[in-house]
């Protein structure tokens, strides 16, 4: 789990404050394309949203040639939800 910057996220009828992203592989073909599983958490811990993300492509190879595979994947999955990691 990263700290991020705060943002404000609708959930259940009221205005809550993620500050933290979880980023989980839940696939992953080792050779073109991963599902990475993302959720938003409050500080409490309170789950407000979440999705999966399917990295492909380039942005697949790049990340397949980290050396810190997993950075890396936090930061494409912040990069992608225009998140600000700390």
């Amino acid at each position: 789990m990263k700290n991020i910057q705060p943002v404000t996220i609708w959930n259940n009828g009221t205005l809550e404050t993620a500050t933290q992203l979880d980023v989980v592989s839940v696939y992953d073909d080792l050779a073109t394309n991963a599902d990475l599983r993302y959720t938003l958490y409050t500080a409490d811990k309170l789950g407000l949203a979440s999705d999966r993300l399917n990295i492909s492509g380039d942005d697949y190879l790049i990340w397949g040639s980290t050396t810190d595979v997993n950075a890396s994947a936090y930061a494409w999955v912040a990069s992608q939800l225009n998140l600000t990691l700390l």
